[in-house]
């Protein structure tokens, strides 16, 4: 690859990751702070969040542009024949990229507190549960006595059922789910609080 076209991907990289970073943290999707302490969380979610675009937009126009320019054409034989390889393998090989890169877009966070700290957090899995389950994992005994936070709302009540299992004894929700309900309900049967809130942490 020659000097030239190395510096047209490295150009094209960070243009998109500088234009898509922009569009995606001028506009303030997070409501208005509550706290100095949520003012923090909030600087920081944005911080990661930004890195996380950049790095993406950067790969993705890299990629696309590679594929535009160095792409050989259907009559071009110049590297020997044509080999075809498994074409399941290949299938598997590249889902893998986009199944990473899907995870970290789908956000499914639960948090689990105790003594105004953070004791258990599950994110960045494509199930609710799958978080409730990692949550309660990293809080261990310390989820006796702990409150649930979760950034959207409950699907099933499954993911709620993990974390009283465990012992929590409150829980904040945005809500807005078919199946409020059936969720509200496995916290009424418990005697466990439920705050509704409303509002979800992300948009998508």
């Amino acid at each position: 690859m020659r000097r030239g076209s190395i510096v047209q991907l490295i150009v094209i990289g960070v243009l998109a990751g500088a234009i898509a970073s922009a569009f995606a943290l001028i506009p303030n999707w997070l409501p208005e702070p509550a706290s100095k302490e949520a003012g923090r969380i909030d600087f920081v979610f944005w911080f990661v969040t930004g890195i996380c675009i950049f790095v993406f937009s950067i790969v993705a126009a890299v990629s696309v542009f590679a594929v535009w320019k160095f792409r050989a054409k259907p009559d071009d034989d110049s590297d020997g024949a044509p080999i075809h390889g498994h074409t399941g393998l290949e299938i598997a090989w590249t889902a893998v990229p986009t199944l990473l890169v899907t995870s970290i877009a789908v956000v499914s966070a639960i948090v689990l507190a105790k003594d105004e700290k953070v004791v258990g957090v599950g994110a960045g899995q494509m199930s609710r549960l799958d978080s409730a389950f990692i949550a309660v994992r990293k809080a261990g005994e310390r989820a006796k006595g702990a409150v649930v936070a979760s950034d959207a709302f409950f699907p099933f009540p499954d993911a709620l059922e993990t974390c009283l299992e465990a012992g929590a004894t409150a829980v904040i929700q945005p809500g807005g789910s078919i199946r409020d309900e059936e969720v509200i309900s496995v916290a009424r049967k418990r005697n466990i609080p439920m705050v509704l809130t409303g509002m979800r942490h992300f948009k998508h």
